[in-house]
């Protein structure tokens, strides 16, 4: 009876939704450790980073960052000096009259800033053998002695002659042949070695009373003459012996100017690496004066004298003699 009836309609129906890709969210590793500091101080950076274990697709939350930088490292530089202990007093610069002893203190480590070689923290002096010298003393100590004597126009002949006396004088007071020796160099606008290093000085005597006035006009040219001085004083100086004490005296009544120190002074350096380097100004200006400081060897009160007339330049022996012998006796 039914043969001929409709079909029942269908009665679930289906169509595609949400055709489009799922989407992945973006997943990460933990983060690693932080990297070393870029400076060792005064303000640096660290990173550190995280791996991406599932990049972010069709549409899925995205990577957060990967890369992370901190500060580190923001206290100063600066780094403090550290001073080691005082070394042994030195032995006092004179045998009588008054003299100075020292002692230095090393720097153990270098800081951003040390105090200088000269200041209260690194440097002590004390006054030493303040006792007066005999009247008349002798010198008995092992030295290398070279004299520079000033011959140029501006010392003149009675200054050059002033000159000689004292060394007749100086020579006369030391204990030559075993002990001490002597040579004499004349700075003029030629430098001439008028005697070299000897132990006889009886003949040094006699060298320096013949030696004539080299009669230069004028002033020298600048410190050339005394830079060639050192140097020929150096040379002289190659053969003194192992245990003796070098010394250079220069007597001289100018030093160079500005325009003729950055001549001298690599000379004046190298001689103080050798010898002792004494000054003696003979009647100068205030500028010399400072030069000289600055030039002679360290402490300058001990390798320093001047006089302010060429009749005072024989009181200044014994003073002399007494800062160059550790040993004297009296004459």
């Amino acid at each position: 009876p039914f043969a001929f009836a409709a079909k029942s309609p269908p009665l679930l129906m289906s169509e595609p939704c949400n055709t489009h890709l799922c989407g992945t969210d973006c997943r990460l590793d933990e983060w690693g450790g932080w990297g070393k500091c870029s400076a060792d101080c005064g303000g640096g950076v660290q990173m550190r980073n995280r791996e991406i274990l599932i990049p972010a697709a069709n549409g899925g939350d995205p990577c957060p960052a990967t890369v992370e930088s901190r500060p580190c490292n923001t206290h100063s530089c600066e780094r403090k000096c550290a001073l080691g202990e005082w070394q042994q007093w030195r032995a006092c610069t004179s045998a009588c009259g008054g003299g100075v002893s020292w002692r230095r203190r090393p720097i153990a480590r270098e800081g951003t800033t040390c105090p200088e070689n000269l200041s209260s923290e690194r440097l002590q002096q004390q006054a030493c053998n303040t006792q007066n010298c005999p009247t008349t003393i002798r010198c008995n100590s092992l030295l290398d002695v070279i004299f520079i004597v000033d011959g140029s126009g501006t010392v003149r002949e009675p200054g050059f002659d002033a000159q000689k006396a004292f060394l007749r004088n100086v020579t006369a007071r030391m204990q030559c042949g075993s002990q001490a020796r002597v040579g004499i160099l004349v700075m003029s606008k030629v430098v001439s070695i008028v005697q070299p290093l000897t132990g006889d000085c009886d003949k040094v005597t006699a060298t320096v009373t013949a030696a004539p006035y080299p009669g230069a006009v004028g002033k020298t040219s600048g410190g050339k003459e005394l830079g060639r001085a050192l140097t020929a004083a150096r040379e002289m100086l190659s053969s003194s012996r192992q245990h003796a004490e070098s010394v250079v005296v220069v007597l001289t009544d100018a030093l160079p100017g500005r325009r003729g120190y950055e001549d001298v002074d690599p000379e004046v350096q190298q001689t103080k690496r050798v010898a002792r380097l004494v000054f003696g100004l003979l009647p100068s200006s205030d500028d010399a004066m400072d030069k000289a400081q600055h030039w002679a060897s360290f402490p300058a009160t001990a390798n320093l004298f001047s006089v302010d007339s060429l009749g005072l330049l024989q009181t200044q022996v014994n003073p002399l003699l007494s800062k160059l012998c550790p040993v004297l006796v009296a004459a």
